[in-house]
């Protein structure tokens, strides 16, 4: 999820002029880091080219906070830098469970190691191929919606099959 939200951000700066083009919630982020006071940017830069290095920015620092991307969390970066009101709708049913379930247990074992409890496999491989839909859906449906904001319409990327 990381790499399609900078890639999502990358597309939009390359295929946007202004800021003022971006959608309102992402629009108010950029705007809200230029007016705050804990960075070198000002207001003024919203009018160059400057606001594109900032929106990277703040997509970076949302991406790099992401230490557990479950689905609260995703929800909140996309709809935040991207106006997806929530990501789930990109997915099959229940596949939220399934990714909360995952990312638990990837973090459980990461940080408890041996101590952390018996996985079966049967779990991991109907995790996977959980997790490897909700990929596929999640790039299908954002290559679709981010292309509804540039004129011409164009795909950030190919679809995968």
């Amino acid at each position: 999820m990381e790499t399609v939200a900078m890639e999502s951000a990358d597309f939009l700066t390359s295929k946007l002029t202004n800021y003022t083009e971006l959608p309102a919630e992402p629009r108010k982020r950029v705007r809200d880091f230029a007016n705050g006071g804990g960075n070198t940017w000002t207001a003024a830069d919203l009018a160059t080219p400057q606001w594109k290095i900032m929106f990277r920015q703040l997509v970076e620092r949302r991406v790099g906070a992401l230490n557990t991307p479950k689905h609260e969390q995703l929800k909140n970066l996309f709809n935040h830098f991207f106006d997806v009101p929530d990501i789930e709708i990109f997915w099959a049913p229940d596949t939220k469970a399934d990714i909360d379930e995952f990312v638990s247990l990837r973090g459980e074992v990461a940080h408890r190691g041996a101590e952390s409890r018996y996985i079966h496999f049967h779990q991991l491989e109907r995790l996977e191929a959980s997790v490897a839909a909700w990929v596929r859906l999640t790039d299908r449906a954002l290559s679709d919606h981010l292309r509804t904001f540039v004129t011409p319409p164009r795909r950030p990327w190919l679809r995968v099959a």
